[in-house]
């Protein structure tokens, strides 16, 4: 029998501007059961050391016109349970739970199988419920997503979901932006028999560390406590906690200053102290090793490959303010709830996972040719170097450096991974020239990076979660939805011109686009390079021209898709042309990813008989 925490959450917004005292009505109200590690009957006093907060993370999706709009009913929440090989690790697994909810209906759904709804309520009559500082509107949906580092469950049957609602299409659409995040120590409830409240916790945003809301937790322990823990033992947990963080950083750095006297006076050495990175901020604010930030990850089975990763990682989107958000690193859930990720996000999440399959796996701090940048290295052997870039998911050669359509990366200052850090000692500071023996001290500096080195709560374990989706129904409402566009963008601009679109041409590039994603998942081009061009030669008559252009996207909102369509001057000349008889084809192909993560590739054609064969059918 297991021992579980019930946590009953609400939250509020307010201005920035606006005093705390001035928040009105809850905006949301959801709830979690997460189960604790051993048995039911085992002494509470033991839970004490498992630090692993209940991070919580609200999002805030920006609705786009056309396919992404909420739908007009609230949409049931989900759970999805995570379970774990073991529940008696600290971090054995987390369950994600969403609860959504949109505002001005006549009235919330009720919630589906196994489901607890998310309620809502809007005031119009308190300014401080508005928001505008924060983005929050009272039209809009709002979710939330908690984890803790333990395994998660839910009361009642988990039967499977048969659809994506709004919500998931927000965040495919990667417009959920992070309202606010918090912490939240479920030990407090190991103090009572009943329910501990946790009054006014402030919901933070990530790049300013300002109130945005408050969240208000009951946490109760079941089954209940026979004996509960002593409030003073509570306390010196947390106590000695804090303490060992301030003496793991005063080690740290005492050992930083100590390596990068000797690193800096070294005669190969041609850095400036600025270009070496040693410590990173979290999202908490707090300073940390690098090292810190990077740990094996196996997250379940949807990822079964490095490639699969690579290619995951790369399809998070890019974060609107790289400057601002790269002075800080997300955790785990915060990356994975909102789809976005900076580049040293996604580098240091990348390695994770790399480091979880086996693999010898390091993030380099290093530069191309614009500045500053981040990417991950692997080793196949000592003496090999491979280079992952976490942006793109392509792997190159170091010797590749500098080539056209080669290794993007010029320099490298520092690798580490979890255990250690390495400073790179050589003069010469191309790629392609340097060695990659990292054991080799004339070459690179060792930082040994332990355990008691890294302050804070282990780092976040669960398995992705994948939602069932609709594939080929979402790649008809898209090429429907562009269709149109498409159509109406002719008309304007060349004066009602009409728009043919050919079924049969569209069917034959579905081909190209799957060998797309080969290409990009594999690196290698897809078997069906030549069958795809037998196709096309065959589906065109003779004395007709065929033209063609892809296109990649994360996104399935049709209106950013049709404005990333019109910024391509082959598709642009495309939709300029006027020839009699012309057709046009369009084909969209949806791969779904775990986390609401989605590769989006379409390809739009044109054929047209060329002038010959035109005066040959007028004098026929």
């Amino acid at each position: 029998m297991w021992r579980a925490v019930w946590a009953k959450i609400q939250g509020c917004w307010h201005c920035r501007s606006a005093p705390v005292s001035a928040i009105a009505t809850p905006t949301f109200e959801t709830s979690a059961l997460i189960e604790l590690p051993g048995h039911a009957t085992a002494d509470p006093s033991t839970l004490l050391a498992h630090r692993q907060p209940l991070h919580l993370v609200v999002l805030h999706p920006q609705p786009a016109p056309a396919l992404l709009t909420p739908h007009a009913a609230s949409v049931a929440a989900r759970m999805s349970a995570s379970p774990s090989a073991s529940t008696t690790a600290t971090t054995a697994s987390i369950g994600i739970v969403q609860r959504s909810h949109s505002w001005g209906q006549r009235g919330p759904s009720p919630p589906g199988p196994g489901s607890a709804l998310m309620r809502g309520h809007s005031s119009s009559s308190s300014g401080s419920n508005a928001g505008t500082a924060a983005s929050i509107a009272p039209n809009a949906a709002y979710f939330l997503t908690a984890t803790s580092g333990q395994q998660s469950h839910q009361q009642g049957p988990i039967r499977p979901v048969t659809s994506v609602s709004a919500t998931d299409l927000l965040r495919m659409s990667n417009k959920a932006g992070v309202v606010g995040i918090c912490n939240i120590d479920w030990r407090q409830a190991l103090t009572k028999k009943g329910e501990v409240n946790c009054n006014n916790v402030q919901l933070t945003s990530q790049a300013h560390a300002d109130c945005v809301g408050m969240i208000s937790v009951d946490l109760e322990v079941t089954p209940a406590l026979a004996e509960p823990v002593e409030p003073a033992a509570l306390r010196a947990q947390t106590n000695a906690e804090a303490r060992r963080d301030m003496e793991a950083m005063a080690s740290f750095s005492g050992r930083v200053k100590e390596w990068w006297q000797d690193f800096s006076h070294d005669a190969l050495s041609r850095r400036q102290e600025g270009s070496l990175r040693l410590t990173c901020t979290g999202e908490d604010g707090l300073l940390r090793p690098c090292c810190g930030f990077v740990k094996p990850l196996q997250l379940g089975r949807f990822l079964a490959t490095p490639r699969e990763a690579a290619r995951f990682v790369s399809l998070l989107a890019p974060k609107e303010n790289q400057e601002t958000a790269a002075n800080c690193l997300c955790s785990l859930h915060t990356l994975l709830a909102s789809c976005q990720a900076t580049q040293a996000e996604k580098a240091m999440l990348l390695a994770s996972l790399l480091l979880g399959y086996g693999l010898d796996a390091w993030v380099c701090f290093g530069a191309d040719a614009v500045g500053q940048q981040t990417w991950v290295l692997t080793r196949p052997s000592k003496d090999v170097a491979l280079f992952w870039d976490p942006s793109s998911g392509m792997r190159h050669s170091p010797s590749s450096a500098g080539q056209p359509k080669g290794c993007p990366f010029r320099s490298i200052a520092c690798v580490f991974n979890q255990r250690r850090l390495y400073g790179n000692l050589q003069a010469a500071e191309g790629l392609a020239a340097a060695s990659y023996v990292l054991e080799d001290p004339g070459r690179w500096r060792e930082l040994p990076v332990h355990v008691h080195d890294i302050p804070g709560a282990p780092g976040m374990r669960f398995d992705l979660h994948m939602q069932p989706f609709d594939s080929a129904g979402h790649e008809a409402r898209l090429e429907s939805e562009l269709k149109k566009a498409l159509s109406d963008h002719r008309a304007e601009s060349l004066g009602h011109t009409p728009t043919v679109w050919d079924d049969n041409m569209a069917y034959v590039l579905m081909a190209s686009l799957a060998g797309h994603e080969h290409e990009a998942l594999t690196g290698q081009p897809a078997a069906n390079h030549e069958d795809f061009q037998q196709c096309i030669k065959r589906s065109i008559p003779p004395g007709c021209m065929f033209k063609g252009s892809s296109q990649h996207h994360r996104t399935l909102c049709s209106s950013l898709v049709m404005q990333g369509m019109l910024r391509e001057t082959a598709i642009r000349d495309m939709l300029a042309t006027q020839v009699t008889d012309m057709t046009f084809a369009l084909r969209v192909k949806i791969f779904a990813y775990p986390e609401h993560v989605c590769s989006v590739w379409l390809m739009l054609a044109l054929k047209y008989p060329t002038a010959r064969s035109a005066r040959g059918s007028r004098d026929t």
